[in-house]
């Protein structure tokens, strides 16, 4: 759903090739978020239609894609969780932070959250109060911490003793600190479904979400930016043990290559 996968189906589209998208339907019906124009688009450029969720397979009916070029093959980014586990757990980042052992895992980096001096302070306002209750790591995207510097609120979270900030870690540290967190705090996409898989709590603040199995079947829970909510949510998944693990469908390492051997069937009947 970024910017640079719609230019490629722009560019697929004018040179008359074959395109496929993958996590295919995914809607938060929220056409503020750039992502959710961008997944629109793209879509109504695919010729293949690879789906992560039941609720993709229902929007692309739903919007008149024909059905037999929807594919429910699971979710790649679950493969590169499965791919990588052992180079993840190999990671040395937690155990170089010897004085952390319960934490929670924040990240932000939406419009609606960073961009303006009131969400910002408001945010600020947030992490200051649960971090009485838990350790935080916060790893801060550079837009977050653009607009930190920008508000001068950046001062007051260095100056809090229960905080680590951390500049935006790489795929491999970042899902290493996640995977041994109490909870996560943020409002990613991705992010939701990776803490379902690995049963973390998460909450997530945004109205809306794209990716409703993580409701649903996962460990994740659309919050407001409310300080009184939030805090009373931290405090429950604190004092509560982890729900059992629920498999999500077809979540399992192996949607790489359900999407190659339909892509080899399709070039294969094209070509005859």
């Amino acid at each position: 759903d970024v910017n640079s996968s719609l230019a490629c189906a722009l560019v697929a589209s004018r040179h008359g090739i074959k395109l496929g998208h993958l996590e295919s339907g995914l809607r938060s019906f929220d056409r503020q978020m750039p992502e959710e124009i961008n997944r629109i688009l793209i879509d109504d450029l695919s010729d293949l239609f690879f789906v992560t969720e039941q609720s993709g397979i229902d929007n692309l009916i739903t919007e008149n894609k024909p059905k037999e070029a929807i594919h429910f093959v699971g979710n790649t980014m679950i493969d590169s969780l499965e791919a990588f586990q052992n180079a993840i757990d190999e990671r040395t980042i937690l155990s170089q932070m010897k004085h952390i052992s319960k934490y929670a895992m924040l990240t932000f980096h939406r419009p609606s959250n960073v961009d303006t001096v009131q969400q910002l302070e408001k945010l600020t306002q947030i992490i200051h109060k649960i971090s009485n209750q838990v350790h935080l790591i916060f790893s801060i995207h550079p837009r977050t911490m653009k607009n930190l510097k920008k508000f001068n609120l950046l001062d007051s979270l260095r100056n809090n003793a229960n905080i680590t900030l951390m500049d935006s870690l790489g795929y491999l540290d970042f899902i290493h600190l996640v995977k041994s967190a109490q909870l996560v705090l943020t409002d990613s996409g991705g992010i939701q479904e990776e803490t379902s898989y690995m049963n973390v709590p998460c909450l997530t603040v945004r109205d809306n979400t794209e990716r409703p199995v993580t409701l649903t079947i996962g460990t994740n829970s659309l919050v407001p930016l409310d300080i009184s909510i939030i805090e009373q949510k931290v405090h429950t998944i604190l004092n509560n043990s982890s729900k059992d693990r629920v498999s999500i469908p077809f979540w399992d390492g192996n949607a790489t290559q359900r999407i190659v051997d339909i892509i080899t069937t399709s070039l294969s009947i094209v070509s005859k």
